[in-house]
């Protein structure tokens, strides 16, 4: 494969990524309180460290329900009230619940980059379509 299709690829992949990542985000209310050009690499950070042991319970514990007096949050079994989540230390299996895990971090680390490459790949491919032609 030509070299300026593989840099144009990991060009195409970071600025989809980019897009695609910035308005999930965006939809998620991700943006509030950062940065207004680099909140989708502070939302990416906070992901990767949610990631580690121990780090969507901190995430759920300092940034959710230590946000707010009262509220509740919604997840994928159940809706979790902030009181129960404080009485009961319920903080890692909420998280665990909210949060996305490993495969959609590498879902969303994947999709952008294999859609710049086919881009990338299509555009060459017509180039020398183009180039046959003439």
């Amino acid at each position: 494969m030509n070299t300026w299709v593989t840099i144009a690829s990991c060009v195409a992949g970071l600025i989809f990524w980019y897009f695609i990542y910035g308005l999930n985000c965006a939809l998620n209310s991700g943006q509030l309180g950062r940065h207004w050009f680099f909140f989708p690499f502070q939302c990416f950070w906070d992901e990767i460290k949610w990631n580690f042991p121990g780090g969507k319970a901190h995430y759920i514990k300092i940034n959710i329900v230590g946000s707010f007096e009262d509220g509740s949050v919604c997840g994928s079994k159940r809706t979790w009230s902030f009181r129960e989540i404080r009485e009961r230390n319920l903080y890692a299996e909420c998280g665990k619940d909210v949060l996305p895990g490993i495969p959609t971090l590498l879902f969303e680390i994947l999709l952008p980059f294999g859609i710049g490459f086919l881009f990338c790949y299509g555009v060459r491919t017509f180039y020398q379509w183009v180039i046959t032609l003439f």
